[in-house]
């Protein structure tokens, strides 16, 4: 576990002198200068700014403070993320409620840090994407996403006396998944001071006060910090009681010809606890139970014998994170290239006809062990498997 700061740097205390009704529109300067920045690029590569988002930003300081706190979270907390060596300078105070983390904790810690060790890999590249085309204007005109970059990744979980005991050490690491929507935001020191107030867009008040964790002193006022705003919304369990059918609305997943999925739908998270990074790329196959194969066979021949109409199989199993298996309703539907008439993928609707034996399906499997499967079982699933790919490669 990560040790918490006993003080925060002088940089990121609380300046209480600073006055809550300048907020607005110290904000609204951040903004207006960022737009500044963003236009004055466009010009100088003789390209016209055409981002609707840019275009509908409001023209007063109260348009902008509703702005701002639509891109806070009711549910999950928000972070302010210095985006060059990728430290948290502020972390509002709902993260207790959601990780267990006392605020403080972590500051000055590298948000990576707490990261699934699997998704941060993930994560990265899609901040360094994100970052690398935040002001081209292809990005802006292909950007219809008001929230910013979208990304799941799990979370650690805080391991202290209160929610784990004594014992600390011992404990298994716990992860959150959760929903992150980030924004890259130029901070421009604008105040007499020197400083930034961004506290309206990453936090809400408490009852004790606002603290300003970004008021960093700049040489000029003419400096500015790049910063990565994260919204962070946790996923719940869709599951109450083992085997039960939760009132739900259906997902989709697609895979190719050769049965690699390609397409995963965000809303199956709650139900089958994998997030788009873990199944994507891989095998449908290693869902599938090896018992259930032969039907699966039955399934893609159906599949292909009622091409462009919709075909609703039986229930079969359907691996979950955690090892786990929910039986599935779907209604599959294949698309044929209509040139070289050959199958490109496998389209499914999928609904919940029973959930999973154990109902914690976040959890890592780790080396839990898995129910033996007889070698004659093993046998006519893999053939299952070569004949499902021949037919839908033919």
């Amino acid at each position: 576990t990560t040790p918490a700061k006993d003080e925060k740097p002088a940089s990121f205390k609380n300046d209480s002198s600073e006055s809550t009704d300048a907020a607005p529109s110290l904000v609204y300067t951040q903004a207006l200068n960022y737009i500044r920045k963003i236009k004055e690029r466009s010009h100088e590569e003789g390209r016209p700014l055409t981002s609707l988002e840019l275009q509908k930003l409001p023209r007063d300081s109260q348009e902008v403070v509703a702005f701002l706190k639509s891109f806070k979270s009711t549910k999950g907390f928000t972070a302010a993320i210095n985006a060059k060596d990728g430290t948290v300078l502020h972390v509002s105070p709902t993260i207790t409620e959601v990780l267990g983390f006392p605020r403080d904790m972590l500051i000055g810690q590298s948000f990576i840090d707490f990261v699934y060790p699997r998704d941060s890999i993930h994560l990265s590249t899609t901040i360094l994407h994100g970052m690398n085309s935040a002001l081209s204007s292809e990005a802006v005109r292909a950007s219809k996403d008001p929230n910013g970059i979208q990304v799941y990744c799990r979370m650690r979980m805080y391991h202290g006396l209160k929610t784990s005991g004594f014992g600390v050490r011992n404990k298994r690491t716990i992860y959150k998944p959760c929903k992150m929507q980030m924004k890259l935001h130029d901070a421009v020191c604008g105040t007499s001071n020197g400083s930034v107030n961004v506290e309206a867009s990453t936090s809400t008040s408490t009852s004790g006060g606002t603290t300003n964790p970004l008021n960093n002193n700049c040489e000029d006022k003419k400096k500015s910090k790049s910063l990565l705003l994260i919204n962070i919304t946790p996923i719940e369990c869709a599951y109450t009681k083992p085997d039960e059918k939760p009132e739900m609305t259906s997902f989709c997943t697609r895979h190719t010809e050769g049965c690699y999925i390609s397409a995963y739908d965000a809303e199956a998270i709650p139900y089958l606890g994998h997030l788009p990074q873990d199944v994507i790329g891989h095998s449908v196959f290693e869902c599938y139970h090896p018992v259930d194969m032969p039907d699966m066979k039955h399934i893609y021949e159906e599949i292909v014998m009622n091409q462009g109409k919709l075909y609703k199989s039986k229930p079969y199993r359907f691996r979950a994170y955690n090892g786990s298996y929910v039986y599935l309703e779907t209604e599959w539907l294949c698309f044929v290239n209509p040139w070289s008439k050959k199958i490109e993928s496998i389209i499914g609707q999928h609904s919940i006809f029973q959930g999973p034996s154990d109902i914690a399906i976040f959890l890592d499997p780790g080396d839990k062990p898995s129910s033996p499967i007889p070698d004659d079982v093993l046998k006519d699933a893999k053939k299952a498997r070569t004949d499902i790919i021949t037919l839908l490669e033919q």
